[in-house]
């Protein structure tokens, strides 16, 4: 007898961890992750086998592992953003800032890996010059970043354009990914 397919992404259960906070319910993941309950159960469950997480009727709560393995994560990388930038209106929008030190050279792999998780369009800015730019072309400008990603020198935003938040948070994610290796 062949069993139902997953209906999730290794970016989902690192979404659904990094969404989770002391005594959340899952009805509240599912809603922040944007999966149904079996599946936000099916998540849950490959958490706890890890040893991220445990489960009470009071809710699902971090373990020490857990909390360090976020708190590690969480220096490389932000948790994704809402954004509004001109191009892709309609589309949901979203944005993870890599801190600079995480960074490394970033390219065209990275916004294919966001195209790949079902993002319609993806870019990645970095920060120049006290200004969020595309690199190689520092005359586009982005300062309506600054106020939801205020960094430092050298940092990159990779932005993900969606028919839906999980797409673009799995695409933001999958950019950050590929210039961070990031692994729960």
């Amino acid at each position: 007898m062949v069993g139902n397919m997953p209906n999730f992404t290794a970016l989902d259960v690192l979404r659904t961890f990094l969404y989770s906070e002391d005594g959340m319910s899952r009805q509240a993941l599912m809603g922040q992750v944007g999966v149904g309950e079996g599946t936000i159960r099916s998540i849950l469950n490959i958490l706890k086998k890890q040893d991220l997480i445990i489960s009470t009727k009071h809710g699902h709560f971090l373990t020490r592992k857990g909390i360090a393995r976020k708190k590690a994560i969480l220096r490389s990388i932000s948790l994704p953003k809402k954004v509004m930038l001109p191009f892709y209106q309609g589309y949901e929008q979203r944005g993870i800032l890599i801190k600079a030190g995480a960074a490394k050279k970033v390219g065209y792999q990275e916004r294919d890996a966001a195209v790949r998780e079902g993002a319609e369009g993806a870019i990645l800015l970095q920060k120049k010059k006290n200004k969020w730019t595309i690199p190689g072309y520092p005359g586009y400008t982005f300062p309506a970043l600054e106020n939801i990603f205020p960094s430092n020198e050298g940092n990159i935003v990779a932005i993900a354009f969606a028919k839906n938040k999980r797409a673009a948070e799995n695409g933001c994610l999958a950019m950050a990914e590929k210039v961070v290796k990031i692994k729960i």
